[in-house]
């Protein structure tokens, strides 16, 4: 990627005594600090975070939008039930391209995150195309979460008429498992490592701090369903209503969330990168720069 300098000899010039410098400096990670220079992060590239938002939201909420129309205002629940189960097939579809359009908005808003906090200029260009490289890595590192946490789910559903407090018991480790991994894609983006190791650095990393970043991502949850109440009060919107019987507001719903949306992915992307870059000066002593080929 192009971080504007001149040559090789100048980076390595310029790097050494700041890798010197850093190896020495160890600072106690905080959640709160974290949390604060997130939304700092947010609020002063607020039209950057928008951008890509809107650029991924905007097939997936488009296209609701477009079927939602066929919904008469009249609609009742068999109609509604009548039309999921036309729409099974093309819901599929929608899910899987969401959720890949918004990792890449997560590995995005990791990358740039990333090249913020080493005082380097974020490039719109560069960031993107390292996204496209990235997402590979952070895509299989995040389907190997899935797939141990779909293990465990199933252990659950097949436990829970026999010995319904084996519930319990698995609850508690997959929650404890789900924030040891949680950096995860933050690690395959800045390191390019495979999943395995991805996870396993995370794990490393997040140790000590795990429930400091249950606390942050608790915050965070909180305030998204505060901002989605605002949103239903603001637009009259019953949601209890429109779940049971009347879907008529579901695209007034749909447009009135939208940024909310964009806003929660762009925010906890950015506590996650966050909370890698500050959870690996506070343990190793340097930045995520010395330590990983974030830019190259």
């Amino acid at each position: 990627m192009d971080t504007g300098r001149e040559t090789p000899d100048d980076d390595t010039d310029r790097r050494a005594p700041v890798a010197r410098r850093s190896s020495r400096v160890r600072v106690q990670f905080s959640v709160g600090t974290a949390l604060s220079r997130s939304f700092s992060i947010f609020v002063r590239y607020l039209p950057l975070w928008l951008l890509i938002g809107v650029v991924a939201h905007a097939p997936v909420h488009f296209y609701a939008l477009h079927k939602f129309a066929d919904i008469p205002a009249d609609a009742t629940l068999l109609d509604y039930q009548k039309f999921a189960k036309d729409m099974q097939t093309t819901q599929i579809v929608i899910t899987v391209m969401g959720f890949l359009l918004t990792l890449l908005v997560q590995v995005f808003t990791t990358h740039a995150t990333l090249v913020h906090l080493e005082g380097e200029r974020v490039r719109i260009g560069s960031s993107l195309a390292a996204s496209f490289a990235r997402l590979p890595g952070a895509l299989g590192t995040v389907l190997l979460m899935l797939l141990v946490f779909a293990g465990i789910g199933v252990i659950a559903f097949l436990a829970l008429g026999r010995m319904p407090f084996l519930l319990l018991l698995l609850l508690i480790p997959g929650v404890m498992v789900f924030f040891a991994w949680f950096l995860g894609p933050q690690v395959a983006v800045a390191e390019r490592t495979d999943p395995a190791t991805s996870l396993r650095r995370s794990a490393t990393l997040t140790k000590g701090q795990r429930l400091s970043l249950f606390a942050g991502l608790f915050l965070l949850g909180i305030l998204a369903a505060v901002a989605r109440f605002v949103v239903g009060k603001l637009t009259g919107i019953d949601l209890d209503r429109m779940v049971a019987t009347d879907f008529s507001p579901a695209r007034t719903w749909l447009w009135a969330t939208a940024p909310v949306d964009i806003a929660t992915t762009a925010i906890g992307a950015i506590f996650a990168a966050v909370a890698y870059r500050d959870l690996r000066v506070s343990k190793e002593g340097v930045s995520s720069k010395q330590l990983a080929d974030v830019f190259a």
